[in-house]
């Protein structure tokens, strides 16, 4: 009886490391890029949203790529998800706006190596992405 109580007081131990392991990890993949080129139409609460969203799409897209069986090009993602910045945005004539994600360089004519691109459209609930390209 003493023997079942030990192995559930380690399973439930490894559970809860586990869980605050995937909290912290969470906490470090969602925070917010940098942004550095907002255009001054944009309110702060605004750019903040779009910076949440477009970091919330970049972990999205390496849990898609473990999925996938992509581990290389997750793991990539992973580690230079943290150090994206928004370097460009701007507007579409429908609405929506386009956002340039960045990694900075200073080997690059720019200043920045190209991370992603994304379409967003503003809704109801906030920003969302539409497309990548």
């Amino acid at each position: 009886m003493n023997a079942n109580k030990a192995v559930r007081r380690v399973f439930v131990t490894t559970f809860l490391s586990f869980i605050l392991v995937l909290f912290a990890l969470g906490a470090y993949l969602l925070r917010q890029p940098e942004h550095s080129s907002f255009s001054k139409e944009l309110t702060l609460e605004e750019q903040g949203a779009i910076s949440a969203t477009v970091r919330r799409h970049g972990v999205l897209n390496v849990f898609r790529a473990v999925n996938s069986g992509r581990f290389a090009f997750a793991m990539e993602r992973f580690r230079d998800l943290p150090k994206t910045m928004i370097y460009a945005q701007g507007h579409q004539s429908d609405g929506k706006i386009w956002i340039h994600v960045g990694i900075p360089d200073a080997n690059e004519s720019e200043g920045y190596r190209l991370f992603s691109r994304h379409m967003l459209r503003r809704h109801v609930k906030g920003w969302e992405v539409v497309n990548d390209f």
